[in-house]
């Protein structure tokens, strides 16, 4: 990713992250906990630093796929880890002046991990640091970036004594427990659960459905301050809760007069925890509805052999990825998962796109190719105009080699083919679709792979017609930049996008490709249009030439070009 030298979360720290983790369950089932809860304290965080927020929906769809991307990564279910979800919201436009830039990225990383104090499972230490953690009215209750980085000190103040982690008092009369370093303070005291009540520290996820789990075992809870002097020595229990922790069991605090408090182990609170645990891994039925099943990636889609008209129909009208996701998981028989578990790795050396579930995507095409033009193929007018329009700006001599990419069973292919061109190579996700393209005689060679990976070398086509890839779910926006590197200077490519999918939130990173590569002078824009594309629904159709040099690009327009390909599916927000 690249980031301007200037950009606002390098110099004033402008951003808002959270954490979350991903769980497999017994049966191989992937669940994620609780990630609406996490879009919800995003937004806040967003609302406190005057940032725009990321809608409930995306912020779920981005951290599902995410993990759907990264299955191999989840640690198996016989390991006890998880996959730990790190969301970042950040300020990643030009902020040199201390003002609201008009540009903000949201990215989502993964990484396996075990039990974040493992090597403490007994009890960690915690000492009492002379630092105020956060300002009574200042940015305690949002999860800020530069929170985190003023705890680098306290921490080191607690390890140079001898603990683990540092515990923070209130900053108005240093009395009032905070919290820990990364955790929020949970105890067990005359039987109840007691945690903090205080406005300037971040409410735990993982603390409230602790809360919630005991009051449904029966167990008294109390919100409210806790005097660190005057109660610390009458908990029996004591733990740090969190995302990364769960319920890390403390064995004792160092108070700054060097007094030791020692504390049992979890009894009450270790109930709760295992409790949660059983839920996150999907070994107890969750009545509080936090999990969120990930889809596995190839299923038997039997209604796509039942009803293959409305699936295609749904598939193309849907206007975001995660529509067409949901549309995808409406199709998944939920019975056969021992030929699930097999499918996965059925993909026989294939590429493939790592922009959505493209497996399942790939399996519904193989599925649908036998019934394409009886379910409603024949009325996609998208590769016919597309050709047209090829046609229409191509000059002859230029009619050289010329790809279909997103082939499809070869309409485009066919309208070419009628009109005098000789070359043509066809490029599509579904074997079974190039099967039928292939019976149609128009082209030299038919290759399966996903955009925007191709096999082809620089400046290897005249000419690309691309109708239908570029839709929601399916070939990313940076397939451009493909497109510019196989296109010889002075080639055409003309291609469809849906125009509602274009015009959208998540459409802002196609129409940010194609306007980086006009400014860079890697293609120019010849023509466009709004037209049909499927029954009611209406496509955008562009048309660009290849240009011969890109002569004034800067710094930035090279290092985009040059990482293009690399680009992870994120939103920009202006």
């Amino acid at each position: 990713m690249n980031l301007h030298v200037n950009a606002g979360v390098l110099h004033y720290g402008l951003s808002v992250f959270e954490g979350l983790k991903a769980f497999e369950s017994p049966t191989g089932e992937h669940l994620i906990c609780n990630p609406k809860a996490n879009a919800r304290r995003m937004r806040a965080g967003a609302e406190r630093l005057m940032m725009p927020d990321v809608p409930d929906d995306i912020f779920v769809s981005a951290v599902t796929e995410a993990v759907s991307l990264n299955r191999e990564h989840v640690p198996s279910y016989e390991s006890g880890g998880s996959l730990y979800i790190r969301p970042l919201l950040f300020a990643s436009g030009s902020m040199l002046p201390l003002k609201i830039t008009d540009q903000f990225s949201f990215v989502v990383t993964v990484t396996p991990v075990g039990n974040y104090f493992s090597e403490n499972a007994t009890g960690i230490s915690a000492a009492v640091v002379p630092l105020d953690r956060a300002a009574p009215r200042g940015t305690g209750a949002v999860k800020a970036g530069g929170n985190y980085a003023s705890d680098m000190y306290g921490l080191h103040l607690a390890n140079e004594r001898g603990c683990d982690t540092s515990l923070y008092l209130d900053p108005l009369e240093n009395r009032f427990i905070e919290e820990f370093s990364v955790a929020n303070f949970v105890g067990i005291r005359e039987g109840k659960y007691v945690t903090p009540d205080t406005p300037s520290v971040l409410p735990s996820i993982t603390n409230k459905m602790l809360i919630q789990l005991a009051k449904d075992a029966g167990i008294d809870v109390e919100v409210r301050p806790i005097d660190f002097k005057e109660e610390i020595s009458s908990f029996t229990e004591v733990a740090g809760s969190g995302t990364a922790v769960v319920l890390s069991p403390c064995s004792r605090i160092l108070d700054q007069n060097g007094n030791e408090h020692t504390f049992g182990q979890l009894s009450t609170l270790g109930s709760l925890r295992d409790r949660l645990v059983r839920i996150q891994r999907g070994e107890e039925s969750d009545v509080f509805n936090w999990m969120h099943s990930v889809t596995p990636m190839m299923k038997t889609m039997h209604q796509v052999d039942e009803d293959p008209e409305r699936v295609l129909r749904n598939v193309l009208c849907a206007v975001s990825s995660g529509e067409l996701q949901a549309e995808l998981r409406s199709h998944i028989s939920q019975s056969d998962n021992t030929q699930n578990k097999l499918a996965v790795n059925d993909t026989q050396g294939k590429v493939v796109n790592k922009y959505t579930d493209e497996a399942t995507l790939k399996r519904m095409y193989d599925r649908l190719a036998g019934s394409y033009h009886k379910a409603g193929g024949d009325r996609i007018v998208a590769a016919a105009h597309c050709s047209s329009l090829l046609l229409h700006h191509l000059p002859v001599s230029r009619r050289g080699r010329v790809l279909d990419a997103g082939a499809g069973t070869g309409e485009a292919g066919s309208v070419l083919k009628e009109a005098g061109f000789r070359h043509l190579t066809a490029y599509d996700l579904s074997d079974n679709m190039l099967d039928y393209a292939r019976k149609r005689g128009v082209y030299d060679v038919a290759i399966q792979g996903c955009l925007p990976d191709s096999p082809f070398n620089d400046a290897h086509f005249d000419a690309i017609v691309c109708a239908g890839c570029l839709a929601p779910g399916h070939a990313s926006p940076a397939t451009y930049a493909e497109f510019c590197r196989i296109l010889r200077p002075g080639g055409l490519v003309a291609f469809s996008i849906p125009r509602t999918y274009y015009e959208s939130i998540e459409g802002q990173g196609h129409r940010f490709a194609i306007e980086t590569l006009r400014r860079v002078r890697a293609w120019e824009h010849i023509f466009e249009e709004k037209r049909s594309y499927f029954d009611e629904v209406e496509a955008m159709y562009f048309v660009f030439r290849r240009l011969e040099s890109a002569p004034s690009q800067s710094q930035e327009d090279r290092a985009y070009l040059a990482t293009e390909k690399e680009r992870q599916s994120f939103y920009v927000f202006p």
